[in-house]
């Protein structure tokens, strides 16, 4: 088996990614070369991507950006609040498929890797020996029976909630402008934000820092900025209002809910329901198979909450190789 890494300031093909991702079955969206690039502008990482080949000649992606973490080098795929894009491979691949790429990043110059895995891939790398799992979930609506079988399929009150919504005059639109409906959407989340230090009654600007510092605000315009019809801004109104906003990934046969905030009257009106639902049609009128509505944390709350759209959970350990 040959297996080539790529120093620092190498880059993928081009072509390499949208090709791979194709094929892989994994995070499509989250493993094309517009997302990868936009992953290392907003961080200020650098491309280190790891490409290796199987017993059998078929190419293994793991694309990869390079981050200084307190004096230390680690290497992300994906960066965190970037997700994860998977292994670019065309069909399955097992734990002993990976052992040349495992050999090659322990050899490599970061002290750790951080893999965050996708249902296709998690569980060849959790096969992997002498690497740590750090537990995690994502939740994937099945979108291949199309409106009717994904409506029928809602429980735990969502077709009442998007009704509900409806009654008190909620509507739910696409913004056709993304850089202004992600200033929007940056809006609705400061309003999460306050609202959030109030009922735990912590000092605003403590909260509004942290959650800038997990989440900066650049991250999401730069996305409006460059990523095209791959990004979308989705926002529900209520007496002119927007009381909640998400953004949504879309590329080929998958859609990703990469983040999503709500006011506090969002509630009351069941505005996410209807939020939700919306978008869900949306895919399925366009013939999206899957949408990934992203990892919940263990919180049960926010766990509830998907599956009442039909979402299925599937594990995705983060793995960690140390060098």
């Amino acid at each position: 088996m040959q297996v080539s890494y790529r120093s620092s300031m190498g880059r993928v093909p081009e072509g390499v990614f949208d090709d791979d991702a194709r094929a892989t079955g994994g995070l499509v969206p989250l493993a094309t070369q517009a997302w990868f690039d936009l992953a290392c502008e907003a961080t200020g990482g650098r491309d280190a991507s790891c490409r290796a080949e199987t017993s059998d000649a078929r190419p293994v992606t793991l694309p990869l950006v390079r981050m200084r973490r307190r004096a230390r080098t680690v290497d992300w795929s994906l960066p965190p609040g970037f997700g994860a894009s998977g292994l670019l491979v065309d069909g399955p691949v097992s734990s002993r498929d990976l052992d040349p790429l495992v050999a090659r990043l322990r050899e490599g110059r970061a002290a750790e890797v951080h893999i965050s895995t996708t249902p296709a891939d998690a569980a060849a790398w959790t096969g992997v020996p002498g690497t740590r799992r750090i537990p995690n979930r994502t939740h994937i609506v099945d979108l291949t029976g199309g409106w009717d079988a994904v409506w029928a399929g809602f429980k735990g009150g969502a077709r009442t909630g998007a009704r509900k919504a409806l009654q008190v005059g909620v509507s739910v639109h696409r913004e056709d402008d993304a850089v202004h409906g992600t200033e929007t959407y940056l809006a609705v989340w400061g309003d999460w934000v306050r609202g959030r230090a109030a009922r735990r009654r912590i000092p605003t600007p403590l909260l509004q820092l942290a959650a800038f510092r997990r989440d900066p605000p650049r991250h999401c315009r730069l996305a409006a900025q460059r990523l095209g019809d791959l990004y979308e801004v989705w926002v529900a109104d209520q007496d002119g209002r927007a009381v909640a906003a998400t953004l949504v990934l879309v590329h080929g046969p998958e859609a990703v809910m990469w983040r999503t905030a709500s006011t506090p009257q969002a509630g009351p009106a069941r505005a996410n329901d209807l939020m939700m639902t919306t978008v869900i049609e949306s895919l399925c009128d366009r013939g999206v198979q899957r949408y990934v509505l992203g990892k919940s944390s263990g919180k049960t709350s926010l766990e509830q909450f998907k599956a009442k759209f039909g979402a299925r959970a599937h594990e995705v350990p983060e793995i960690v190789i140390r060098a």
